[in-house]
Parts: C-alpha cells; structure tokens; sequence
C-alpha cells in the first residue's frame, strides 16, 4: 500500500500486507541508494501490518527534505518500490 500521508512532514504510516508466514525486510534509502534506515527484518505471520517513520535515519536524526525509496522484501525477494515524499 502507499504511504499516508504522502507528502508527509512528521510521520507517515507504512501499511503492508502478506499471505503466509515469512521473512521481510522494510529498508528505506535516499534516492543515491544510500540505505537511511531498516524499519523492520525479521519473521512475520500472515496478516496486514503497519508500521510509523518519523523521518530519522538509523542514527536517530532527522533527514532531509526530499524523496526516499521504501523497499519491502519478502522471503528474500524483492516485492515492492514505495515512494515516499517527506516535507520539512
């Protein structure tokens, strides 16, 4: 699903789904690919989920205005590109 709200200024929610049980993966990245910060790696049930960014990088500071890429992989495989806007 798509980020909301998006553009976003404090925080947005990230919702996502899976139908069974596996490992994901939730990184975001800056648009140079430079990894900002692993949401979430670990084992999940089937079921909806969600998670809140609050616009800090893995160090716990506040990122830049900008675009950022979150990527949800499952089971080792990339399945999903979100773009996310983050206003100042």
């Amino acid at each position: 699903y798509q980020n909301y709200p998006n553009p976003f200024n404090s925080e947005t929610q990230i919702d996502y789904s899976i139908a069974q049980r596996g490992y994901v993966s939730l990184k975001l990245y800056d648009i140079q690919g430079r990894i900002i910060n692993t949401l979430f790696t670990g084992q999940k049930n089937a079921g909806h989920y969600h998670i809140i960014w609050n616009a800090r990088d893995q160090s716990g500071k506040r990122v830049a205005s900008g675009i950022y890429l979150l990527v949800l992989n499952f089971n080792q495989r990339l399945k999903r590109i979100i773009k996310i806007k983050y206003l100042r």
